[in-house]
């Protein structure tokens, strides 16, 4: 058995804040192999972090549960809230459920999927104008 992993590449301009799903409150959430702060964990633009959890079981669609913002506190910015597991039919990592709230000024893309791992890529979104 092996441990889940996501690998989150910040290639946006500013920094990303990881946090743990409260709702995941027996989760232990490991970034590069350390326990997260409990004020959340900040990756700077241009750097790379493996957010994994201890997993002793067959994978599942539900084994990490993270939240990443563009605000060091995600209740007064704008959030995803993610869940990480199998996707059942393809049998790789991927995002199998998400929740989105407030307008967050990172978007993402899904790579890289392998049975245990994946990498997320963040960039900045784009504005749109409207004349």
């Amino acid at each position: 058995m092996s441990n889940p992993s996501v690998k989150v590449s910040n290639q946006s301009s500013g920094d990303i804040y990881l946090n743990g799903d409260p709702n995941w409150d027996d989760q232990k959430l490991l970034v590069n192999g350390q326990p997260i702060v409990p004020s959340g964990e900040k990756v700077s633009k241009g750097v790379e972090v493996v957010v994994s959890v201890e997993w002793g079981g067959n994978r599942s669609a539900h084994m990490i549960g993270m939240i990443i913002s563009d605000s060091s506190n995600y209740d007064d910015g704008a959030a995803y809230q993610m869940t990480f597991g199998e996707d059942p039919e393809m049998g790789y990592m991927t995002r199998t459920e998400t929740y989105d709230w407030g307008d967050p000024s990172i978007t993402y893309r899904m790579k890289d999927r392998h049975p245990w791992e994946m990498t997320m890529e963040f960039k900045d979104k784009e504005k749109v104008v409207v004349e």
